[in-house]
């Protein structure tokens, strides 16, 4: 079972960030998973590719996988249901999440109900998802219906966290990001969605207010220039400098911040044919 992996020309832009906890967790992981019945990866629905940590494939091997594509109400509805159909192409299941309504139990146990175990006890999984992909929504989503903690399970490892949640109990796991994030497009995509922060942002803006203007009327994006959008959005929250300029890394830093609150309507980066 291959995930899709996304392949970036520009293989020399890399970028790390991998804080020691991870290092240490993700040579426990393996243990963890093997004690599950099957894997919840957790993944941003408008970044699927980008926001998966590759490494984790090598520790599922052969579990079945439920690919949440989570901030499902961020995304294009379109794009969403692509990828779901995507996703199934090369037999994995897929559903799309929006941690704040939905009644993400019941679709746990549908999940379930299609891999039709043949267990003598409650099925078990663990979640897994990088940081900030709204995984802790997820998790919270769930234990507000199931709030019965477990004892640390014999042979795995400690200071993780099981919960039963009625026909089935759930593990969660710290996020781990992958130990470098290769490519240019990956790096953009996960500041964009927030699951990284970047200290250089502007041009990720340029490049972002370039993709939301194909798909925006309003009258904010109805210049052809990017970056006079941007300085017109600065001039509108008031980000002058003293000389009466725009701070326009105010404003790029501004701009992005309202891209992740969705005010300028639902977006994904990556299609399923990229």
């Amino acid at each position: 079972m291959k995930l899709p992996q996304l392949i970036s020309n520009d293989s020399n832009v890399s970028f790390s960030q991998f804080p020691g906890y991870a290092a240490k967790f993700e040579k426990k992981l393996s243990d963890i998973i093997k004690f599950s019945d099957f894997v919840i990866e957790i993944v941003d629905a408008r970044i699927p590719v980008s926001s998966r940590n590759s490494r984790i494939e090598n520790y599922i091997g052969s579990k079945p996988l439920l690919v949440v594509l989570n901030k499902s109400d961020l995304a294009s509805t379109f794009f969403t249901e692509k990828w779901i159909n995507y996703f199934k192409s090369i037999g994995i299941y897929a559903i799309s999440a929006n941690s704040k309504f939905d009644s993400l139990n019941k679709k746990i146990r549908k999940y379930i109900s299609f891999l039709n175990f043949s267990l003598k006890r409650r099925p078990r999984t663990v979640v897994l998802g990088v940081p900030n992909v709204g995984k802790s929504s997820f998790i919270n989503n769930i234990l507000n219906r199931c709030k019965t903690k477990i004892e640390n399970r014999p042979s795995v490892t400690k200071k993780v966290d099981w919960f039963s949640c009625g026909n089935y109990e759930l593990c969660d796991t710290p996020g781990i990001l992958a130990p470098k994030i290769f490519g240019e497009n990956v790096l953009k995509n996960l500041v964009i969605a927030g699951v990284i922060e970047h200290k250089d942002i502007f041009e990720i803006v340029i490049d972002l207010i370039n993709l939301i203007r194909i798909n925006n009327n309003s009258d904010l994006f109805k210049l052809d220039d990017s970056y006079e959008i941007l300085k017109n959005f600065g001039k509108s929250r008031g980000f002058l400098l003293s000389d009466g300029k725009i701070n326009v890394d105010l404003a790029a830093s501004s701009f992005l911040n309202d891209f992740r609150k969705n005010k300028f309507g639902r977006m994904t980066l990556e299609a399923p044919d990229d």
